[in-house]
């Protein structure tokens, strides 16, 4: 794509649709939609245009259909994206675009020596104009034309103007070509249209903008240059001399232009990989992989319907009526029961005026509507440039050995690059040059060896949302209670440069970033937590694609899946807020008085081999199994016992936390008498083996990259948490098979052995899985010291993060967009107040006798009669009867 993202276009190549309150159409005129008349305009016209594209391509295909029309295309296994997140805004894209913003970029060649000599004897300065290749210059109009002949005779730089052709009233200070070499470093401004190659070409040279939009994406080109504040932007049918000198002088007068293009031109610069490399390693990467389909998103699988989650909304609404219709007949019966026993009970009536007590209770019963609207929402809601060595201070936050290791191993490689590392961790494994550690557990309770009961006691949102909010407060406040950690927070002797930590479910961990007023990165050791990302990252994924992370299924394929995604992850968020909230107000803690620092980027100890293929923001780095180390050397004992393994050998482990002797009695049996009865030896907790067969796994993620690095196959017996979501990952890669410890047999586990051992897809698939986890064009140590380094070199970088930090809730999910179709003012504007109504309604039916008068006659109507299902059958009426009507 040489141009940016067509919007209308990448449902189709895809999959996802991206949020209109967040990211801007191609065709808009604002790079980031920041207000509500931008949001609000933005999204009709994705919806529009969405809709005119379809309708356009469906015409031509009935007038002159194709060959192309009568087949299914191939989807792109990946798409070359000439983008760059400095010229565009952050926004989450799938594995399978790879920006290659600026690839046509090339060392500038000699210059001419009479455009050199002209460049040279511009003591002010040089201005370059053009429109690119497509616009005509000489096209323009001559009034347009005129204008920027007269202001250019006014300003004291040298203007090199793109033109076709000999210029009539030429000033003296232009020189122009049918073209011009890039940019030179003493151009002061550059004059430009704003398409995409010349705007890479300025940010590039580091060079200010004057704008004048034409067509196409080019508005929001220069729009989002202006936010760089690197530009300004006019419109090309409204400029005037005094406009266009004015603008000039603001651009080439004011330092903060130029020295912001210079910030720009260091981001653009700052990459890991250049744009050729990376076309190369992608391209080379899908033949390597017959075509990469791990890369595509299974929301291309999806139909509209299903993406947008409508039959999802259908299933729900109508649940909801049902639930209303049975509590609204249940009043209405309550109701009928009410009247009769007052009709029984009371004296004769003497006036046609209620008594107030009867009114009373009549507004209550009658404005019922809105009491079962909140009693079903409460039955809903119980259902439902080289860094210098930087100072860092590290904190590990949860007390879990696998968490540990892959913190471990990132300010390992933050040390070896010669940073300095100050690390809290209640883990340790002594000091050395460069790295201190603190010790912690004393105040963090270590979680290894625990009785699996526990866990299996957590499989449920609430009980596990609920300890997990408990243990991070707990945790967080132990953390900052802590006097080592007050002595930070309250000397200035020792400056630290970024924080670095574990992330939790709740943002407390940023609270040292807000003391020290320095940025923060993020490390998840397990998968992307749902429930958060909207905090951390801007954006809330769409559960029609995404599974949320204690969701039973990696991807939710079915009508079931989608529908119980959607409720767990709403149900999920909602608990965790809930949970947050009641904490706050029983035991305020000090992070909870200030607005915590957003992450300048996050570590996610994630793989798109291991997990589907979904949209991320690129301050989400994913370094999956960079605990992965080199094995040790083998215990002799435990060495000969694999090696007299004619069958090969099993690994069994439930990983660092769970206690495996804490397993029921009957659950150990089942293992013990299945283990006799296979011809494979089994080792009971240790290191992977090239002689494994199989590996038995609970699923934790560090087992699963241990395992997929290995390329052994694997039978899962998920226990809480990621684990469900991580085994069936690896089931969808077929090279596993899941199942329940709690209904586990010994003949259900002989035959899955049996299964996995003797079907060689298995182990040939989990060869595939290891071969694409290992193609990656950078390791993930390698990946943690470039952007932890790229976060200090660009003092924080904000560029990363997504405008959808900025939105509220209800503007984030386009609720103001509703409100203003369906304007609260008319809700309001009535004659008379819902209480009002009621009373005066009730005394209306009491005064007239029933009000017959205010039923329909379709009440006498048969359903067949209603629905006309009689007049289709009837022969004896006359059509003349309808001729005069």
């Amino acid at each position: 794509m040489p141009s940016p993202i067509v919007t209308h276009s990448e449902r189709s190549f895809f999959g996802h649709v991206p949020n209109p309150a967040a990211v801007s159409n191609l065709l808009f005129w604002r790079g980031v939609p920041k207000t509500f008349p931008d949001r609000f305009a933005n999204t009709l016209h994705i919806v529009y245009g969405s809709w005119l594209l379809w309708r356009e391509e469906r015409r031509h295909r009935q007038i002159q259909p194709l060959a192309c029309d009568a087949m299914e295309l191939v989807k792109p296994s990946l798409t070359f994206t000439n983008t760059h997140f400095i010229t565009e805004p952050s926004r989450p894209l799938s594995p399978d675009i790879v920006q290659i913003g600026g690839i046509h970029l090339t060392s500038p060649g000699q210059i001419p020596k009479d455009i050199l000599e002209f460049i040279d004897d511009a003591p002010h300065g040089v201005i370059y104009f053009t429109f690119g290749s497509v616009v005509l210059m000489s096209s323009l109009p001559e009034d347009v034309l005129s204008v920027f002949r007269e202001c250019f005779s006014k300003i004291p730089q040298k203007v090199l103007w793109k033109y076709e052709g000999d210029m009539k009233d030429k000033p003296k200070n232009v020189m122009t070509r049918k073209w011009f070499p890039q940019l030179h470093p003493n151009m002061k401004l550059f004059i430009s249209h704003g398409g995409v190659s010349g705007v890479y070409e300025t940010v590039d040279a580091g060079v200010p903008v004057l704008g004048f939009p034409i067509f196409y994406d080019q508005p929001r080109n220069i729009d989002n240059l202006v936010n760089a504040g690197m530009a300004i932007s006019m419109d090309l049918n409204a400029v005037t001399k005094d406009k266009l000198l004015s603008a000039i002088s603001q651009i080439v007068n004011d330092e903060k232009y130029r020295n912001n293009a210079k910030i720009a031109s260091e981001r653009f610069k700052d990459r890991p990989m250049s744009p050729t490399d990376s076309v190369v390693y992608w391209t080379e990467y899908v033949l390597r992989h017959n075509g990469a389909p791990h890369l595509k998103s299974h929301a291309l699988n999806l139909t509209w319907y299903q993406y947008f989650l409508i039959d999802v909304i259908i299933t729900f609404l109508f649940l909801i009526f049902v639930v209303l219709f049975i509590i609204y007949c249940c009043f209405k019966i309550i109701y009928k029961r009410y009247l009769k026993h007052v009709h029984n009970s009371k004296a004769k009536v003497t006036s046609l005026t209620l008594t107030q007590d009867s009114v009373q209770w009549i507004k209550i019963m009658m404005t019922s509507h809105y009491g079962v609207l909140m009693i079903a929402f409460g039955i809903w809601q119980v259902l439902l440039p080289p860094v210098g060595a930087a100072n860092i201070l590290a904190v590990q936050t949860l007390a879990g050995k696998s968490h540990w290791n892959v913190m471990r191993e990132m300010l390992r490689a933050l040390t070896d690059r010669g940073h300095t590392v100050t690390v809290f961790t209640p883990f340790l494994d002594g000091n050395r040059d460069g790295y201190t550690e603190v010790d912690i557990s004393g105040d963090l309770k270590v979680r290894m060896g625990l009785n699996v009961s526990r866990y299996l006691d957590m499989q449920t949102v609430p009980t596990f949302v609920t300890y997990v909010v408990n243990s991070t407060r707990t945790n967080c406040g132990a953390i900052f209670k802590d006097q080592r950690m007050r002595e930070i927070f309250d000397s200035k002797s020792q400056i630290f440069d970024v924080v670095i930590a574990e992330a939790l479910w709740l943002d407390c961990v940023s609270y040292a970033a807000n003391v020290l007023q320095i940025p923060v990165i993020y490390v998840m050791p397990s998968p992307i937590v749902t429930h958060w990302e909207r905090s951390y990252f801007g954006y809330f994924p769409n559960p029609a694609a995404v599974s949320n992370v204690m969701f039973w299924r990696s991807v939710p394929k079915t009508f079931v899946d989608r529908f119980a995604n959607t409720l767990h992850t709403v149900y999920g968020s909602w608990w965790l807020w809930q949970e947050e909230r009641r904490h706050r107000q029983i035991k305020p803690l000090p992070y909870d008085a200030v607005d915590l620092v957003k992450p300048s980027l996050t570590f996610s100890n994630t793989h798109f081999i291991t997990e589907p293929s979904r949209p991320l923001s690129p301050d989400i780095v994913q370094i999956g199994g960079i605990h992965l180390v080199p094995p040790e050397s083998i215990p002799k004992d435990i060495l000969e016992f694999i090696d007299d393994a004619p069958h090969g050998v099993i690994y069994f482990t439930f990983g660092s936390i769970v206690l495996m002797s804490s397993l029921p009695e009957k659950f150990l049996s089942v293992f013990r008498e299945c283990f006799s009865q296979i011809p494979q030896k089994v080792l009971w907790k240790y290191e992977v083996h090239p002689n494994m067969k199989l590996f038995i796994s609970h699923g934790g993620i560090s087992g699963v990259y241990e395992t997929v690095d290995a390329g052994v196959p694997v039978l899962g017996f998920p226990i809480f948490h990621d684990q469900p979501r991580n085994i069936d990952n690896l089931v969808n890669a077929e090279m596993a098979i899941s199942m329940d410890l709690n209904s586990i047999t010994k003949d259900k586990l002989l035959s899955a052995i049996s299964q996995i051992v003797n079907d060689e897809k298995y182990q040939k698939n989990a060869k595939i899985a290891s071969e694409r986890f290992k193609d990656r064009p950078m390791s993930p140590t390698d990946l943690v010291v470039y952007w932890t380094e790229y976060v200090l070199r660009h003092n924080g970088a904000p560029h990363l993060k997504s405008h959808a930090l900025n939105l509220t809730w209800y503007q984030y999910f386009l609720i103001d967009n509703l409100k203003s179709i369906w304007s609260k003012h008319r809700f309001k504007d009535r004659p008379m107040s819902p209480a009002e109504s009621v009373v005066y309604w009730t005394e209306y039916v009491l005064r007239h006798k029933g009000a017959p008068h205010l039923k329909s006659h379709a009440f006498n109507l048969k359903w067949y009669q209603y629905f006309l299902v009689d007049l289709y059958f009837n022969s004896n009426i006359d059509v003349s009867e309808f001729k005069n009507m």
